[in-house]
């Protein structure tokens, strides 16, 4: 069962995250090996479940902005079915990942880029 953490809690969570934080978060949890302070916290490298799920961020939200801004790209029901595919993988990854501790630090560092940010 998921913690309810209520509504004014949840809300506040939700605006200190936005899309480009996630984006930067992903794209750290894709380096091979991992730097610090994750490679601390989790070894060299993360499950290849929490890779699928970090890259599929990254490639869904760039096709977000394609299909929003870029007005020479083409869309077609083929392409997007790919991508619904995509978003689909990502979520059956998730559901194999998200009770591990690496995934809980996944989501904490949504929280803490600011902490990675900051040089050591």
């Amino acid at each position: 069962m998921e913690p309810n953490l209520g509504d004014s809690s949840q809300a506040r969570i939700q605006r200190a995250i936005n899309h480009d934080s996630i984006k930067q978060v992903c794209s750290r949890f894709l380096q091979t090996p991992l730097r610090n302070p994750l490679s601390i916290l989790i070894g060299a490298s993360v499950s290849d479940d929490l890779r699928l799920v970090a890259l599929s961020f990254m490639q869904l939200q760039e096709a977000r902005h394609s299909a929003d801004y870029d007005l020479d790209s083409a869309w077609n029901r083929a392409k997007v079915s790919q991508y619904v595919q995509v978003a689909k993988d990502a979520f059956a990854a998730w559901d194999r990942v998200w009770r591990d501790s690496e995934a809980n630090v996944f989501l904490l560092s949504f929280l803490l880029l600011k902490t990675f940010e900051s040089p050591r």
